[in-house]
């Protein structure tokens, strides 16, 4: 019971950590915008390691649902 206890508490974990990314990623397109104009490769830069962080997350989350 105690390992189904702690298997749900890290899905719970991870869901909220990939729910802040998210958050974080919709939160930061208004300014990425503006980078965007002013610097292209600053703007891909950060959209990438932002899309990654995310990817690594979803990943992380499906792998623990197996």
């Amino acid at each position: 019971m105690s390992k189904k206890t702690d298997s749900k508490e890290i899905l719970k974990m991870e869901k909220m950590q990939l729910h802040k990314e998210i958050t974080a990623l919709k939160e930061n397109l208004a300014s990425y915008k503006v980078e965007r104009k002013a610097n292209w490769k600053t703007f891909k830069t950060k959209t990438v390691d932002d899309i990654k962080k995310v990817k690594k997350s979803i990943n992380k989350l499906s792998a623990s649902k197996k």
